[in-house]
């Protein structure tokens, strides 16, 4: 769980401490490892040509958790602009670090025609960031924010 994150278990699977492991619930892409032997997902969300690139092996689930459509068809729809390369970053604010968010100001620049998309999970959450935005130089208006989407 958690893939690439801090504190996430990661490491520890380095070690290969079970037979067979398993990553997903929760960070469900894939790892690029070559210590994790299957990613549990479902091909809506990793379709086979998608899945094809990972490193694990997929188990696709039917009913499963993964709650988020493909990101083409929301595009529209949340108004991000059309032909743009689109980063995203869903976490809570409280895992948003001046590291990484310093590592995101950054690669906005270096990609001409990109914007960050982000969850407004708060007010204050829009207007730090777009103040942290502005700090390092990059325009506020390449951060889109969306509210959280109701699960259903």
């Amino acid at each position: 769980m958690s893939g690439h994150t801090i504190g996430s278990c990661l490491p520890t699977l380095a070690f290969r401490p079970a037979p067979v492991q398993i990553h997903g619930l929760g960070y469900s892409i894939t790892t690029g490892a070559n210590f994790v032997d299957y990613l549990l997902t479902e091909r809506r969300f990793m379709p086979p040509e998608l899945a094809a690139h990972n490193r694990e092996a997929s188990v696709n689930m039917q009913h499963s958790f993964m709650i988020a459509p493909r990101a083409a068809l929301l595009c529209e729809a949340v108004g991000l602009p059309p032909n743009a390369v689109v980063f995203a970053n869903f976490s809570h604010p409280c895992k948003i670090e001046p590291d990484a968010f310093g590592a995101w100001m950054r690669i906005l620049p270096a990609v001409p025609n990109a914007v960050l998309w982000m969850g407004a999970f708060f007010e204050g959450t829009v207007k730090n960031l777009s103040h942290e935005a502005a700090k390092h130089g990059v325009d506020p208006a390449r951060l889109i924010f969306s509210p959280p989407a109701p699960r259903e």
